[in-house]
């Protein structure tokens, strides 16, 4: 058993070049209450980025994600991920290994928030991936629960 630490290395604050390594469909989530406000129940989607520039301490590369609502609404975050990376909402698969710019900022606790994404300036290079990608639907027939299992905690990238 692996016993998780609370301390986290996490990225630094900006802009930075990733792409897409991970995509998991992690079903319906249900909706609570917290300090801040409430959260809908909601059909989510997990998109993981790697930070191709920038290193953790021990050289890995940092992983961060986000979990956005399952729709292809025009006003929804999946479909401008989506059209940041040039991926079709038909084919979200296609979000794996695509280059963008994801924009991290620090919540008051310290940890890394994802508040944008964009898609990369024509002509600029974008490091290749350093992990394989993941991809995890838990609507599958038979979901490859090892793919899913690998993925770091949502924040311990």
């Amino acid at each position: 058993m692996k016993v998780r630490s609370n301390v986290r290395e996490q990225p630094p604050e900006g802009v930075h070049m990733a792409r897409g390594v991970g995509l998991a469909d992690i079903g319906h989530q249900p909706g609570f209450t917290w300090a801040g406000g409430e959260a809908e129940s909601a059909y989510k989607v997990e998109l993981t980025y790697e930070l191709v520039s920038q290193r953790m301490q021990d050289d890995r590369a940092f992983w961060v994600s986000e979990d956005v609502t399952n729709t292809d609404n025009e006003r929804g975050k999946l479909r401008a991920r989506c059209a940041a990376a040039g991926v079709s909402m038909k084919n979200i698969e296609e979000f794996l290994n695509k280059p963008v710019m994801v924009t991290i900022e620090h919540s008051e606790k310290g940890y890394a928030k994802i508040t944008n994404v964009t898609g990369v300036p024509t002509g600029v290079e974008v490091a290749p991936l350093s992990n394989p990608t993941k991809y995890f639907d838990i609507y599958d027939e038979n979901p490859d629960v090892e793919s899913f299992q690998d993925m770091p905690d949502h924040d311990a990238r």
